[in-house]
């Protein structure tokens, strides 16, 4: 999930991005080949595009939650054995 606190300036800087492309390649996502906001399922969507522009341009004002206890994937980031968080968070 996505929990935000509105900014306008968040928001047009977040529109201008999206108009020009965003530095977004199909196969390495939000920031190209430098980024790390590609290869999953929904990348080129608002799941890759949020974390892109707040890892990026707001990361002073940024969470990553643990995703072995908020997943919003569908994946399975536990191992099935041991529980263990595959994650290493």
């Amino acid at each position: 999930f996505i929990i935000v606190r509105p900014n306008q300036t968040d928001f047009n800087t977040m529109v201008t991005l999206i108009r020009s492309g965003g530095n977004f390649t199909v196969g390495d996502g939000w920031g190209g080949k430098e980024g790390k906001y590609g290869g999953y399922y929904g990348a080129a969507t608002i799941q890759g595009f949020l974390p892109y522009y707040y890892g990026t341009f707001a990361s002073d004002r940024a969470l990553e939650l643990n995703r072995c206890v908020y997943n919003n994937m569908y994946d399975e980031p536990r191992d099935d054995e041991s529980d263990e968080c595959l994650t290493l968070q």
